[in-house]
């Protein structure tokens, strides 16, 4: 499965891993695939950060905001907003309930999505450039 994650994906992030952590063995894949790796730093004495710290000393790119992808892979940076007609339902749900700056607590409230899934929807829209997201406020681009 790691194998399978880190072939179909042009690159691989790494948010937190211990030193065993099976995210390791992906993002192993990833750079023997030529892949572009990122890694969060993290705290020294995090135990769970001693991975991605690992990965960093390797040769990982260190992700420490959006601006770091974009400036790795710049075409994932778009000029042109997308049009509303093109967004997802769920993205269309999103932009309606963050028509002035929310927290994302106060989305994952409104639109009973649970945070963890929101955050994954709320990067994806970061990165196609509908939304900005600063100290934790959905901020509409569109």
């Amino acid at each position: 499965r790691n194998r399978i994650i880190a072939g179909l994906s042009l690159a691989t992030i790494v948010i937190e891993a211990s030193e065993k952590s099976g995210s390791l063995i992906t993002a192993r894949y990833a750079n023997e695939y030529g892949r572009i790796v990122f890694s969060v730093p993290s705290n020294i004495t995090n135990p769970y950060g001693k991975g991605t710290n690992n990965l960093i000393k390797e040769g990982a790119v260190p992700l420490t905001d959006i601006q770091d992808i974009y400036e790795t892979v710049p075409y994932l940076k778009k000029n042109n907003v997308s049009p509303e007609h093109e967004l997802s339902s769920i993205e269309s749900v999103i932009l309606e309930l963050s028509s002035s700056p929310v927290h994302i607590d106060m989305l994952s409230e409104k639109s009973g999505i649970k945070v963890d899934d929101l955050m994954l929807i709320l990067f994806d829209m970061e990165i196609k450039g509908i939304i900005s997201i600063d100290n934790g406020m959905v901020l509409r681009n569109i």
